[in-house]
């Protein structure tokens, strides 16, 4: 009785030279394809198994977050999971830790039941609603990465991040214990010309659980914001840049050296903004003196400048002057505003300019002290004469 199909080796044949002739008995044509493949000493690739790690990326990623949203200690029971799923919007978060390189990637990030928020479904009429998700490291609070703006159609509740979207950072492996990540959902306002983004939910993973295992998978519910609280406070990123004034000579420096976390455009078109840096002098009327600008920088949303801008400003002049530091998307086509930093003077009269880090910082620089190079939080962009 000949071996059955399932027995048959793998790999070239050690048998003797002699070649099988098939049983008149055998009638299967599979029967007789098997075992000449088997002769051959190789099988098609039909037969291998499949690999699902080895599908698209995404399909794997969603069929992960569905089918195993519960694999993590401590969870709640299979009932309470699929009645939040119903009542509340949640995330989906997949981390692994590289002890080698000491890195946290985050591999999956979804996000479901989008229309339980009602910032997110809330002054839009059109039909497509535009979001983007910033991610930033807790206690220290600083932002580690942002994604690109996604516009999905109002119908649509659920979206699964691209991994291209996501990124890593890089945290020792003893601190894992004491951190977590921040993640901010950002609705997009297409109001010009602020662009003033509003900040609806947010929600925090610690990351000690990478602590016991390199990798995590976790299930969290969407904290709603206040909308009245977050819309004046977008988080537009940082500009580290240097002042200094030459008091003999009668010049200001200004050194633009690099930016930080920009915000996405706008625009679907293009994600990343075409970023230069204007600085413009203003006298205590609010008219313009000079105006000066970087190189362009493209599709970055953390762009190196490294330049410096040297502008003529008399000691008389420079004590009431304001400074302002705008951040643009700058393009034949199309542009946008980034935010910007203000300096000015303090004085008595605070109704006309308010007394804040910038304004102490150019008052400093005003004495002839020298300061280094700081990072500046970038504020929406308001017009000089509405500020005073």
């Amino acid at each position: 009785m000949g071996t059955p199909p399932s027995q048959f080796a793998v790999g070239p044949s050690t048998a003797s030279s002699r070649v099988s002739i098939p049983s008149n008995n055998s009638t299967s044509p599979s029967a007789d394809r098997r075992m000449s493949l088997q002769m051959r000493g190789r099988r098609p690739s039909m037969f291998d198994p499949i690999d699902p790690k080895e599908l698209q990326q995404a399909l794997y990623a969603s069929a992960t977050t569905v089918s195993c949203p519960n694999e993590r200690k401590g969870n709640h029971s299979s009932n309470a999971n699929t009645e939040d799923d119903l009542t509340h919007s949640v995330t989906h978060l997949s981390m692994v830790y590289d002890r080698d390189s000491e890195h946290v990637s985050i591999d999956t990030l979804a996000l479901e039941n989008l229309h339980l928020l009602d910032g997110y479904i809330n002054n839009n009429n059109g039909d497509v609603i535009s979001f983007y998700c910033r991610i930033r490291l807790l206690p220290e609070r600083r932002s580690l990465f942002q994604t690109k703006i996604v516009r999905l159609p109002r119908l649509q509740t659920s979206y699964l991040f691209d991994k291209k979207q996501l990124n890593e950072f890089e945290l020792p492996y003893e601190q894992l214990n004491y951190h977590a990540i921040e993640i901010f959902l950002y609705k997009v306002s297409t109001i010009k010309p602020l662009y003033k983004d509003v900040r609806i939910a947010s929600v925090k993973y610690d990351l000690n659980e990478l602590f016991q295992s390199d990798q995590s998978r976790l299930r969290k519910i969407l904290d709603e914001c206040d909308p009245h609280t977050t819309h004046q406070d977008p988080d537009l990123g940082e500009l580290l840049l240097s002042l200094s004034y030459l008091q003999s000579a009668a010049k200001l420096s200004v050194v633009i050296i690099e930016a930080k976390n920009l915000r996405p455009l706008s625009i679907e078109t293009k994600a990343y903004p075409d970023a230069c840096v204007k600085v413009t002098l203003y006298d205590r009327n609010g008219k313009k003196i000079k105006r000066k600008k970087t190189s362009v920088q493209r599709t970055s949303d953390c762009p190196t400048f490294n330049e410096e801008l040297v502008f003529e400003l008399r000691r008389d002049v420079a004590s009431e002057a304001i400074i302002e530091v705008r951040l643009v998307h700058d393009s034949l086509s199309y542009k946008e505003q980034l935010g910007s930093v203000i300096f000015g003077p303090i004085v008595n009269n605070t109704s006309k300019v308010t007394i804040c880090a910038e304004n102490v910082y150019w008052s400093t620089i005003l004495s002839g002290e020298s300061l280094n190079a700081q990072w500046q939080t970038l504020k929406p962009s308001i017009r000089i004469e509405e500020s005073k």
